[in-house]
């Protein structure tokens, strides 16, 4: 008889030490609803020991080494052939986690799990999530841009301060040449 080979889960969370009590019970919620898998983690060298305490049969080792080294870690991951990636997220809102939300759809899994702090796990689909990341990438280049409006003002003002002149000073200059040029005109 053929021995049926055990399916993977993926845990995906941020793994702080003062926090190893959730990861726990991240794990232990995945032997439940997958009890013939094995449970999987991405980590850094660093927190690999502590997943490995909680109770992770495997770990991707995540090394940060630009582009190569996280696709290298996408590709090995979609070669397990993952039954579920499971997102445990670290605020009742869902907020942040962009980069694993990004490798949650990337793998490849069957099913993408997700959970909040004291919410019960809920299965989402490859679109939804797909779109969350849009709005937050969305996000992120809207608020980029701005950074860039506000430094570029800041650097213009910080310029003219150089040269003893003031942007206020400057601004009330042009408004006064405006309102001569418009008294003019009559």
């Amino acid at each position: 008889m053929m021995r049926e080979e055990a399916s993977w889960v993926l845990l995906l969370n941020f793994v702080r030490l003062r926090e190893l009590g959730r990861t726990t019970q991240s794990v232990q919620a995945l032997r439940r609803s997958f009890p013939n898998a094995k449970v999987a983690a991405v980590a850094t060298p660093a927190t690999w020991p502590a997943l490995k305490t909680v109770g992770a049969d495997g770990c991707a080792i995540f090394r940060r080494d630009g582009w190569a080294g996280a696709w290298r870690l996408v590709a090995g991951l979609r070669r397990m052939n993952l039954a579920a990636v499971f997102v445990a997220y670290d605020r009742p809102d869902r907020r942040g986690h962009l980069k694993l939300e990004l490798l949650a759809l990337l793998v490849g899994a069957k099913r993408i799990l997700a959970q909040s702090p004291g919410r019960q796990a809920t299965e989402i689909s490859q679109l939804r999530l797909g779109l969350v990341i849009a709005v937050k990438l969305a996000g992120l280049i809207f608020l980029m841009s701005w950074a860039a409006v506000v430094g570029s003002i800041v650097w213009a003002t910080l310029s003219l301060a150089g040269r003893g002149e003031s942007a206020i000073s400057l601004a009330t200059a042009e408004l006064r040449q405006l309102e001569a040029a418009g008294a003019n005109r009559h």
